[in-house]
């Protein structure tokens, strides 16, 4: 049994019979199409992670929520809705958040650093001056101030000295002072000063001091030396003076004659004094033989 083909183009009977449907097929074909619905665009992750849809005719927030494939609460809690609000066409919904996407970092090729000049070389800070000064000098007013006009005095030691060792001494020349001593320690500080043949001192001879950082201390020891006063060429007190004494008076003529003259009265009275005597001794002797 042979079996036909009734859909074949070369079966002219098929055509023949079947003219009315092609013609339609063709004008079906020929036709445009229907335009396909709308569908709403994918919902993507915008730069800070958000994803959004915009609102479609039609739409509901059921739909949305299932086109999301969230729930609906989460759907309204998301945009701060309820289920009576009213959305419309263009209107923009968050239905999630994913990470937000990265932005690639423009490539900066690398330039050459600069060369920096190397730091400058650190410098010491030098110390605040911690010193102790001296200076003797003639109180000529015996006030205990080294006042304007009082000279400084020479042969005068002084020995400084603190609870480990002797720090300094000097004798002054009465000229270079104040002898000072430089670059001290902190801490407590001890100075005696000579005193010479009749010195008296108007301020004391020992001195104790605290001696802090950064402190000069300037210490005057005043003092004066007695003499004896004369009638002739008398030196202001402080100054060593040596007294000078008269002369003894040239020997003259007159000055002879009359010490002869007191020369033989004396002899005389010395000669009167001794005959008297022996005649005083002969006559006892006398009386006591009789």
């Amino acid at each position: 049994m042979i079996k036909h083909a009734p859909f074949t183009i070369h079966n002219s009977q098929f055509i023949l019979h079947n003219s009315p449907f092609l013609i339609l097929l063709a004008l079906l074909l020929a036709a445009p199409l229907p335009a396909l619905a709308q569908q709403p665009p994918t919902p993507t992750p915008d730069a800070a992670g958000n994803i959004y849809v915009i609102v479609q005719a039609n739409d509901s927030l059921w739909s949305i929520a299932a086109r999301a494939g969230i729930g609906l609460d989460e759907l309204l809690a998301l945009n701060d809705l309820t289920e009576d609000s009213v959305i419309v066409p263009g209107q923009r919904l968050l239905i999630g958040q994913a990470e937000p996407t990265a932005t690639p970092t423009p490539f900066i090729p690398p330039t050459a650093a600069a060369t920096k000049p190397p730091p400058p070389p650190a410098t010491a800070v030098p110390l605040p001056r911690t010193a102790i000064c001296l200076t003797a000098f003639a109180d000529l007013n015996r006030n205990g101030t080294h006042d304007a006009g009082e000279p400084f005095k020479a042969a005068v030691a002084f020995t400084v000295f603190n609870a480990q060792q002797v720090v300094g001494n000097t004798v002054t020349d009465g000229s270079s002072e104040p002898y000072c001593l430089e670059n001290l320690e902190p801490g407590e500080y001890n100075i005696t000063r000579s005193v010479g043949p009749n010195e008296t001192l108007t301020t004391t001879g020992d001195w104790t001091l605290m001696l802090a950082q950064g402190n000069v201390i300037e210490l005057a020891f005043g003092s004066y030396t007695a003499v004896t006063p004369t009638s002739i060429n008398p030196t202001p007190i402080g100054e060593t003076a040596v007294a000078t004494l008269p002369a003894p008076p040239s020997p003259t003529p007159d000055n002879d004659a009359e010490n002869g003259r007191v020369t033989f009265t004396f002899i005389g009275v010395g000669v009167v004094v001794i005959f008297l005597a022996a005649g005083w001794f002969i006559r006892r002797l006398t009386k006591q033989n009789k």
